[in-house]
């Protein structure tokens, strides 16, 4: 029964059911003997192989074949498939399923159906509820017939009981079975997601210490699935991802652009963009888009240009594959951006600017905290990218999962970075796990490991602009945008300076009602709010970014 995919219609009967039931009844999750427990820990030690050869000789064993793309395949040796996932009751979305034995028969056995495409563990987990259903006689008198109400209602429990144990007992175990990342994704939100169904009801299925490791494990290992999906793919393959990206950044700025034609409005948008990074982009005339009705089509058509107009990769399958894998690596896109001028342009630099350079250009006031600070400008994503992404992860104030690296240089108009932490951050590149897996990524996109900078003594902050992500918000506001951003950039600063002001901060916020603090949390959705140091030192930039003189 493991997979990825929750079970509302059942979360439903459940919680219908224990609604009539006392929240201190807890939950019945000792189906397995303590032998059968040791039994599991035994066939885990075995190769898939081995698996196999010990449980057939209880169970029967049936491989489904799949359609599910790029797959890899543990268990061959039970094959050939002779049926698919999609000939099996209620297997939809799962790797595997136990089946009760044929009632009729005196010699049948019960039967483990497993996906060709299943992770590793997924034998162990349906072996376990091989047993369950074996100890358990209730659930085969409840399957394979239309069930009344309050059967249903049963039936539901004893399925989430059933999988709670199985995904506690693997997680008891975890530290002693060979589990790749696959299994340990499914474990762990498999566990976390049956332990919020159960809380959401009153039960305690999990102590609150193993729950918060739970969630922990989970968020951990779907970054490394992340990160691993990246780090199979090469430097032309990762920057042919970023290529598409940019069509999404040119499109919201046409749309919020003044202009006397759609055409005016993307050579105003492609002419900016290509200045910040000094690219040569030509104009595209009405004649050129004019056979295009859609705007995709017209900022695909202007950013590859010259295209190749005919053959395998023309317009039509760029356009393809950015509506149908807008962040996979796709053929023409790959093909397009290896032959294009644009991928010759790999300079890391950060553009020095002086306080007064950025005064007189966004007509931002002076503040206190400025004469601790150096500005700079980043002139393409990639810089922007090896200089902060890493950091923004370090200091929590985002998560890979919730602003995945091809999206950063367009999604943030700024960055500040407090020289104090750089020790420190520099640690976490070079011996944490997630930091290893981030200066890999960040060198997949870059070519370069990303460093925190030499800053000159006596400076403690370094400010970072990002025109080409405030490119996103169109023209007209571009200026009033950066602005913004480097009051909003500088108000962390003064945060990070100031321990009077985390205090009075950490005190406003606590005087919110839920529901204003809520709303905060809501409006700014890819931050990691779990992090109080990174929720406080928002809320304060946010609150004051429009007049930043004014703190209280």
């Amino acid at each position: 029964m493991n997979s990825y995919v929750s079970y509302p219609f059942l979360v439903i009967l459940v919680a219908s059911c224990f609604s009539l039931k006392s929240h201190s009844e807890g939950l019945e999750t000792h189906t397995l003997t303590q032998t059968q427990i040791e039994q599991v820990l035994k066939l885990g030690q075995k190769n898939i192989d081995g698996q196999i050869e010990e449980i057939k000789k209880s169970f029967d064993l049936e491989l489904l074949s799949t359609t599910r793309p790029n797959a890899k395949s543990y268990f061959d040796s039970l094959g050939p498939a002779k049926k698919s996932v999609e000939d099996i009751s209620d297997i939809e979305g799962l790797y595997g399923k136990a089946v009760c034995p044929d009632p009729k028969s005196n010699d049948s056995k019960p039967l483990i159906y497993i996906a060709k495409d299943a992770p590793p563990s997924t034998l162990l987990h349906e072996y376990m509820h091989g047993l369950q259903i074996q100890n358990k006689k209730r659930w085969c008198v409840l399957s394979g017939r239309v069930l009344e109400n309050d059967e249903k209602k049963e039936r539901a429990i004893l399925f989430h009981s059933f999988e709670f144990e199985v995904l506690k007992t693997l997680w008891d175990l975890r530290d002693r079975l060979a589990l790749n990342i696959e299994d340990k994704l499914i474990l762990v939100e498999g566990l976390n997601r049956e332990n919020k169904l159960f809380a959401s009801m009153g039960i305690q299925a999990l102590s609150p210490e193993i729950s918060a490791l739970v969630e922990k494990e989970f968020e951990e290992a779907r970054l490394q699935i992340e990160f691993y999906t990246w780090l199979s793919k090469t430097p032309v393959e990762a920057s042919s991802v970023l290529q598409k990206m940019e069509v999404i950044a040119l499109k919201s700025c046409a749309e919020k652009t003044d202009g006397i034609s759609e055409t005016d409005k993307i050579n105003k948008c492609l002419a900016k963009r290509c200045e910040y990074s000094k690219l040569s982009c030509p104009k595209v005339s009405d004649t050129e888009l004019k056979p295009y009705d859609d705007l995709i089509t017209k900022i695909i058509f202007a950013w590859t240009k010259p295209f190749q107009k005919s053959g395998e990769c023309d317009l039509s399958k760029l356009k393809d594959e950015f509506i149908n894998g807008l962040e996979s690596v796709t053929g023409c896109w790959k093909k397009w951006y290896q032959s294009s001028s644009k991928s010759s342009s790999k300079d890391l630099h950060l553009k020095s600017l002086t306080f007064n350079e950025i005064a007189k250009r966004f007509n931002v006031p002076p503040l206190g905290i400025d004469h601790k600070t150096v500005f700079f400008e980043a002139e393409n994503p990639k810089s922007l990218i090896n200089r902060t992404y890493c950091y923004f992860i370090y200091q929590k104030v985002i998560r890979f999962e919730s602003l995945p690296i091809d999206q950063f240089p367009f999604s943030v108009m700024g960055a500040s970075m407090a020289s104090k932490t750089f020790e420190e951050y520099k640690l976490w590149l070079s011996s944490s796990k997630n930091g290893k897996l981030c200066t890999k990524i960040v060198k997949l996109f870059t070519g370069q490991e990303p460093s925190p900078p030499n800053l000159p003594h006596g400076i403690a902050f370094m400010l970072v602009i990002n025109p080409i992500g405030a490119l996103t918000g169109g023209i007209p506001s571009l200026k009033d945008n950066l602005a913004l951003d480097i009051n909003h950039e500088r108000l962390h600063a003064i945060f990070a300076d100031n321990t009077v002001v985390k205090g009075k901060i950490k005190e406003e916020w606590n005087n919110l009602s839920k529901e204003e603090q809520e709303q905060f949390k809501t409006t700014h959705t890819s931050y990691d709010f779990k992090n109080e140091e990174t929720l406080l030192k928002e809320y304060f930039s946010y609150t004051r970014q429009n007049n930043p003189r004014q703190l209280f």
